[in-house]
């Protein structure tokens, strides 16, 4: 996918929903684990910027999908 390669080649990415915090944050930390960022180091990173995103467990739930163990360090 496209978005996948901007990340790779130093460009930045712009990533919005209405609110800016909860879909905004599910696909910020979808693009870092599936990057290779750990589960709990992607969450930390994006709470960090938006402290109220992925609050909700069914979006905690949903993240933890795309983490693999290939991801651990």
């Amino acid at each position: 996918m496209q978005q996948h390669q901007l990340p790779i080649e130093g460009k930045a990415i712009a990533i919005h929903c209405k609110g800016g915090s909860g879909r905004t944050g599910l696909v910020a930390a979808q693009l870092l684990i599936e990057s290779g960022v750990p589960f709990s180091d992607a969450l930390r990173d994006v709470q960090s910027l938006r402290p109220r995103a992925i609050q909700h467990p069914a979006h905690i739930e949903y993240i933890g999908q795309f983490d693999t163990p290939s991801n651990s360090h």
